[in-house]
């Protein structure tokens, strides 16, 4: 019978969560290593380094890398064209409020009650412009690093958009509360865990052992301790929900794929789907 870290070997993914945020020493990073659906590794951000040194120093521990991001991606269509024809004092050419919303903001809204931010609108456009701005810099030392549209496509490096209060609704937990309480992370660590299959078969040389109860690591209280580090492991779980085909994708039967392909998508699970 094969043990745990031999059901574990073979190729490879550094799934990163990446909780983005305008000042580098506020965006969260945390990686799972990932192979055959066990979680090998968890690494955390050292923050001697800016976050494109640390993901660029994670890159080559795995032939494939997925980043799961925080933080929009793109502008909502409306919103784009009226801007490219507004002159000062005219009157912008749409319908309120519709021109701030992406078509992924209002699935989300739709499937978990749960209104994410307007990128047109709110102050989240300074951390989407400060994100982009980072992941070009990643593709100037990749090329191959893209934004992905499909969970069925082939690649060796790409990043999605993932929303981590989604993420943890979708696995039924409750987020009142826990960006500012550590006891409410604390809580929510060992139940999203549980969630997940692929920390059950963790090898044992693995960061963040898998007691009767998860047990706290060093690691794990990090998480608990720093709401950056906290969604950003929620972000590499989105990322791993992608990975696993779990994700949401745009329904081609309601959505105009075009559109999405300038707004962007928010690669979330729906309620009840088991990992």
């Amino acid at each position: 019978m094969r043990s745990h870290s031999e059901d574990c070997f073979g190729e490879s993914t550094m799934l990163i969560g990446l909780d983005a945020a305008v000042d580098d020493k506020n965006n969260g990073l945390v990686a799972l290593l990932y192979s055959q659906g066990c979680i090998t590794d968890v690494l955390l951000r050292d923050h001697t380094q800016t976050v494109v040194e640390q993901i660029l120093d994670w890159w080559n521990w795995a032939p494939r890398i997925l980043l799961g991001v925080d933080s929009p991606l793109g502008w909502p269509l409306p919103f784009q064209q009226a801007m490219s024809q507004l002159s000062a004092g005219r009157r912008v050419e749409g319908e309120y409020p519709s021109i701030f919303y992406r078509l992924t903001d209002i699935d989300i809204h739709q499937r978990f009650r749960k209104k994410p931010l307007d990128v047109a609108a709110d102050r989240i456009a300074r951390t989407a412009f400060c994100t982009l701005e980072r992941l070009d810099e990643l593709r100037q030392q990749h090329k191959q690093l893209h934004l992905l549209f499909s969970d069925q496509e082939d690649f060796t490096a790409g990043f999605i958009e993932v929303y981590p209060a989604a993420t943890l609704l979708a696995n039924g937990c409750s987020i009142q509360g826990y960006k500012k309480s550590q006891e409410a992370r604390k809580h929510l660590l060992v139940q999203i865990m549980k969630q997940y299959s692929a920390f059950e078969k963790m090898s044992p040389t693995g960061t963040m052992e898998k007691e009767d109860s998860v047990g706290f690591s060093l690691d794990q209280t990090a998480l608990v301790e720093n709401e950056h580090l906290f969604d950003a492991f929620i972000c590499a779980l989105s990322a791993l929900d992608f990975l696993e085909h779990r994700a949401q994708e745009p329904d081609r039967s309601k959505v105009e794929i075009d559109r999405v392909h300038h707004e962007g998508w928010t690669w979330v699970k729906n309620q009840g789907v088991q990992s």
